[in-house]
């Protein structure tokens, strides 16, 4: 947490998994989208923290993943 000011901290979080066998042609489809989502790679999956996704903003993103999902096939 802090770039490493408090590394034994960590902060409460919420996030999406989203099983492919191309997570990292997925990740950069979502990279690349508009708007641009920012997520991680564990474990074979495309891991979004939202923590920092307003709660407005949700179907936006969930368009965003389908539509970087049907660009991965």
């Amino acid at each position: 947490m802090g770039g490493g000011s408090l590394p034994g901290e960590t902060l409460a979080s919420a996030g999406v998994a989203v099983g492919t066998g191309a997570a990292t042609r997925l990740l950069g489809a979502l990279r690349r989208g508009d708007p641009p989502v920012i997520a991680r790679i564990e474990d074979d999956r495309v891991v979004i923290d939202l923590r920092t996704v307003d709660a407005d903003a949700l179907g936006e993103l969930a368009q965003a993943i389908e539509r970087a999902r049907r660009v991965v096939g």
